[in-house]
């Protein structure tokens, strides 16, 4: 992981793209505009918030459609496409929340625990 100002953490993507272990990773990125942060994740290629869960899902014989992701980030977007039930963090940035995915409330509004209730415990009905 490499965090700091935009400004600092942004090249580093590009110089990663262009070197040697280029095809060995996979980036992704956590952006707090706000806070003026951001974090550059390098993993493994195939190792990923998606790669998991569709896995562990597999091992369980449980079938994308039936999986709900919460994320509130561009490094979930991934386990948002995967997932048959996507929900977004109301604080999620542009660009995250722009493919239609159902909006929940805030971290500090407890929104997990509202997407929960809302599309698991009470079938779909915010």
């Amino acid at each position: 992981m490499i965090g700091g100002p935009p400004p600092v953490v942004e090249p580093a993507e590009g110089l990663l793209a262009r070197s040697s272990v280029e095809a060995k990773i996979h980036l992704s990125w956590t952006q707090y505009f706000s806070r003026n942060m951001s974090l550059l994740d390098v993993n493994a290629q195939g190792c990923s918030k998606a790669s998991a869960v569709a896995r562990l899902a597999e091992q369980a014989g449980i079938k994308p459609s039936q999986v709900m992701a919460v994320g509130d980030n561009f490094n979930d977007v991934e386990l948002l496409r995967y997932a048959g039930r996507p929900v977004v963090m109301s604080q999620a940035p542009p660009g995250v929340r722009e493919e239609g995915w159902a909006v929940t409330a805030s971290n500090d509004a407890d929104g997990v625990a509202a997407a929960i209730e809302a599309y698991i415990l009470n079938d779909g009905i915010p």
